[in-house]
């Protein structure tokens, strides 16, 4: 069973759905069309939190869009993370958001477990469904 909440930032409405269980996971990006393009087979192996972000959602009328820049983007996702109570996600972002996401990473190291950037329009995000579990599984010590 899916929930879902917002964040009020700046006087932006940011939703978040939250579906799956296992591992945390949070990706960025517009939560219905994401619910859709990203394999349903993540849900299986993490909790995924789907969120959106400025740039995505309607922005209140007089805003100084040159004001929102990599700070206010870390700063958002961090909130979500946050409301939505996910300790240490992963974090996954699409194209420009995938920069976005390493920004946050690097900028909030302690909220994060790791983080990773996708872009192959062709592929339909396939990659992440035989990789995830690559980036997550424990290496062995020698």
């Amino acid at each position: 069973m899916a929930t879902s909440g917002s964040v009020e930032r700046d006087g932006s409405k940011l939703d978040w759905v939250q579906v799956g269980g296992g591992i945390p996971m949070l990706i960025v990006g517009p939560p219905r069309h994401y619910q859709r393009v990203f394999p349903h087979d993540l849900r299986s192996t993490f909790d995924v939190v789907f969120a959106n972000m400025r740039g995505f959602v309607p922005l209140p009328e007089g805003v100084d869009v040159t004001t929102i820049n990599r700070d206010t983007f870390s700063d958002d996702i961090e909130a979500i993370r946050q409301a939505a109570g996910v300790v240490r996600p992963v974090v996954v972002g699409h194209s420009v958001v995938g920069k976005i996401v390493l920004e946050y990473a690097r900028r909030y190291p302690d909220s994060v477990r790791g983080g990773g950037g996708h872009r192959d329009d062709t592929d339909r995000f396939c990659p992440i469904r035989t990789a995830h579990l690559e980036v997550l599984r424990p290496r062995r010590r020698r």
